[in-house]
Protein backbone atom coordinates (compact mmCIF):
# COMPACT_ATOMS: atom_id res chain seq x y z
CA UNK A 1 0.00 0.00 0.00
CA UNK A 2 1.34 3.11 -1.06
CA UNK A 3 2.43 5.74 2.07
CA UNK A 4 0.13 9.04 2.58
CA UNK A 5 1.98 12.02 1.84
CA UNK A 6 1.86 14.76 4.50
CA UNK A 7 1.52 17.90 3.05
CA UNK A 8 0.45 21.35 4.43
CA UNK A 9 -0.50 24.77 2.69
CA UNK A 10 -0.28 27.90 3.69
CA UNK A 11 -2.05 30.67 1.60
CA UNK A 12 -1.55 34.09 1.59
CA UNK A 13 -2.58 34.46 -2.32
CA UNK A 14 -6.57 34.52 -1.29
CA UNK A 15 -5.80 36.87 1.28
CA UNK A 16 -2.38 38.91 0.77
CA UNK A 17 0.34 39.84 3.02
CA UNK A 18 0.19 44.14 3.98
CA UNK A 19 4.33 44.01 4.67
CA UNK A 20 4.85 47.19 6.58
CA UNK A 21 8.52 47.47 6.57
CA UNK A 22 10.28 48.47 9.42
CA UNK A 23 13.14 51.64 9.36
CA UNK A 24 15.34 48.48 8.04
CA UNK A 25 12.79 47.52 5.13
CA UNK A 26 12.22 44.33 7.23
CA UNK A 27 8.89 42.64 7.69
CA UNK A 28 8.74 38.94 8.98
CA UNK A 29 6.00 36.65 7.72
CA UNK A 30 4.05 35.50 10.31
CA UNK A 31 3.79 31.86 9.23
CA UNK A 32 2.57 30.80 13.00
CA UNK A 33 1.98 32.85 16.29
CA UNK A 34 5.17 33.19 16.96
CA UNK A 35 6.69 33.87 13.41
CA UNK A 36 8.60 30.20 13.73
CA UNK A 37 6.99 27.20 11.84
CA UNK A 38 7.55 23.92 12.78
CA UNK A 39 8.38 21.78 9.87
CA UNK A 40 9.34 18.71 11.61
CA UNK A 41 7.78 15.78 9.50
CA UNK A 42 8.17 17.40 6.03
CA UNK A 43 11.02 16.84 3.22
CA UNK A 44 10.46 19.71 0.43
CA UNK A 45 9.34 23.16 0.59
CA UNK A 46 8.02 24.74 -2.22
CA UNK A 47 7.26 28.74 -2.20
CA UNK A 48 6.10 31.41 -4.54
CA UNK A 49 6.31 34.93 -3.88
CA UNK A 50 4.98 37.17 -6.02
CA UNK A 51 7.48 41.01 -6.20
CA UNK A 52 4.18 42.95 -4.69
CA UNK A 53 2.23 46.06 -5.51
CA UNK A 54 2.24 48.85 -3.58
CA UNK A 55 2.23 52.70 -3.69
CA UNK A 56 5.25 52.70 -6.12
CA UNK A 57 6.77 50.08 -3.39
CA UNK A 58 8.27 46.67 -4.81
CA UNK A 59 10.27 43.90 -2.58
CA UNK A 60 13.91 44.29 -3.17
CA UNK A 61 14.32 40.51 -1.61
CA UNK A 62 12.76 37.45 -0.01
CA UNK A 63 14.89 34.97 2.22
CA UNK A 64 13.66 32.40 4.27
CA UNK A 65 15.59 30.60 7.46
CA UNK A 66 15.64 27.17 8.48
CA UNK A 67 17.13 25.14 11.01
CA UNK A 68 17.17 25.21 14.60
CA UNK A 69 15.82 28.78 15.50
CA UNK A 70 13.62 28.68 18.99
CA UNK A 71 15.88 29.10 21.80
CA UNK A 72 19.28 29.18 21.36
CA UNK A 73 19.63 29.38 17.07
CA UNK A 74 21.75 28.05 14.78
CA UNK A 75 20.15 28.29 11.01
CA UNK A 76 20.77 29.02 7.55
CA UNK A 77 19.53 31.99 5.52
CA UNK A 78 18.26 31.26 1.65
CA UNK A 79 17.18 33.80 -0.83
CA UNK A 80 14.16 33.01 -2.37
CA UNK A 81 13.66 34.65 -6.20
CA UNK A 82 10.64 35.65 -6.92
CA UNK A 83 8.44 34.04 -9.02
CA UNK A 84 6.69 35.25 -12.55
CA UNK A 85 4.25 33.42 -14.67
CA UNK A 86 7.17 32.07 -16.57
CA UNK A 87 9.42 30.64 -14.27
CA UNK A 88 9.60 27.82 -11.74
CA UNK A 89 8.30 27.55 -8.56
CA UNK A 90 11.77 27.00 -6.23
CA UNK A 91 11.74 24.42 -4.42
CA UNK A 92 14.17 23.85 -1.38
CA UNK A 93 15.11 20.39 0.83
CA UNK A 94 13.93 20.84 4.40
CA UNK A 95 17.12 20.92 6.32
CA UNK A 96 15.92 21.35 10.14
CA UNK A 97 13.32 21.70 12.25
CA UNK A 98 11.78 25.26 11.93
CA UNK A 99 11.34 27.58 8.87
CA UNK A 100 10.91 31.63 8.39
CA UNK A 101 10.35 33.41 5.66
CA UNK A 102 11.57 37.41 5.77
CA UNK A 103 10.50 40.23 2.95
CA UNK A 104 12.22 43.39 2.20
CA UNK A 105 11.35 46.63 0.81
CA UNK A 106 11.85 50.26 0.88
CA UNK A 107 12.24 50.92 4.48
CA UNK A 108 8.51 52.65 6.38
CA UNK A 109 6.67 51.77 3.25
CA UNK A 110 3.49 48.92 3.01
CA UNK A 111 3.44 46.32 0.16
CA UNK A 112 0.94 43.72 -0.99
CA UNK A 113 2.26 40.54 -1.18
CA UNK A 114 0.63 37.49 -3.04
CA UNK A 115 2.65 34.51 -1.82
CA UNK A 116 2.22 30.53 -0.54
CA UNK A 117 4.15 27.75 0.77
CA UNK A 118 3.66 24.30 -0.05
CA UNK A 119 5.04 21.37 2.52
CA UNK A 120 5.17 18.19 1.68
CA UNK A 121 7.04 14.28 3.41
Amino acid sequence: MPEIQNIKFINFDDNPVNANFDQNGHYPVKLAEDYILDVTGYRKVSIFVSQGTGIGKWLSSCKMGMGKIRGATLSFSYNVPFCTPFSDIPTFEIKGPHLTLHLYGEPNSVAKVQMWLYLKS
